[in-house]
């Protein structure tokens, strides 16, 4: 199962689930290049490509605080003009993605993960939803929050 976190803008991180639920591996993509990923509790870069994508990685290291592997390599990349925007229509908002990709990096499932989201646009709702039902969690989650917004926390 996969799911797509749309970080920022053309910042996208594809993360693969494992048997467990929990964070496989997670493709790191700026604007349309593949510029790293996260596996094995390290985030590693494929090389030095641009200032944009430095800060794109550097943006990563701070969310999910793992340990950093670079290369010095600069590998081939498709250079785009300023203000290009790359679209992702299947990936989850910038507001929820955060929280899930540092609560998967934490070592925790995409059920916790998604739990632990307090609001959810719509199209967040729906995407969660499709992946929960992909999981077999979709009710399991229905119930939680059900469970969840009957409590009343000061």
């Amino acid at each position: 199962m996969r799911i797509d976190l749309s970080i920022q803008q053309n910042l996208l991180v594809r993360v693969t689930l494992d048997k467990s639920l929990k964070m496989k591996n997670a493709e790191i993509q700026s604007y349309s290049t593949t510029v790293g990923f996260i596996e094995n509790g390290k985030v590693t870069g494929n090389g030095k490509f641009s200032r944009t994508t430095t800060k794109h990685m550097n943006r990563i290291f701070s969310i999910v605080g793992l340990p950093r592997e670079t290369s010095k390599k600069r590998p081939f990349f498709y250079w785009h003009h300023d203000g290009v925007r790359i679209d992702h229509p299947y990936s989850i908002s910038p507001e929820s993605s955060v929280v899930i990709l540092k609560e998967l990096a934490s070592g925790k499932t995409i059920f916790e993960a998604i739990s632990s989201l307090e609001k959810m646009k719509r199209k967040d709702l729906s995407l969660t939803n499709e992946v929960l039902e992909g999981l077999d969690l979709k009710e399991a989650m229905e119930s939680y929050r059900k469970i969840k917004s009957s409590f009343v926390f000061p």
